[in-house]
């Protein structure tokens, strides 16, 4: 069986495709995802000053905000609630699980 044990918030999706750089204080697979796909910062969670650090440096370089906005409307389509079921599906299929309903994704 397959399982997930991250929680990932949508909304960083919704700012990613609007092409808003992302300011990421929490730890795990969210603040890996702004990472990965360079779309945005990540600091120390509840550490004001690296927070303050940041929002410093996208003010100051206005071509790293460009870059990141960038990035992260390139990245917010493999997020999409369509391509994570394709995903999900293929590592299915791959590991001979199926999904309790099969029906509900193949129709889609």
């Amino acid at each position: 069986m397959v399982t997930v044990d991250a929680y990932i918030p949508s909304k960083i999706f919704e700012a990613m495709g609007m092409g808003v750089p992302l300011l990421m204080g929490v730890a795990g697979e969210a603040g890996g995802i702004v990472e990965a796909q360079k779309a945005g910062l990540c600091f120390t969670p509840e550490d004001a000053e690296m927070l303050a650090e940041k929002l410093t440096m996208l003010k100051n370089n206005p071509a790293l905000c460009s870059h990141l906005s960038a990035n992260a409307v390139t990245a917010a389509p493999k997020y999409s609630r369509f391509e994570l079921a394709a995903r999900m599906l293929t590592l299915l299929e791959k590991t001979g699980t199926h999904p309790p309903n099969q029906r509900a994704f193949s129709e889609s």
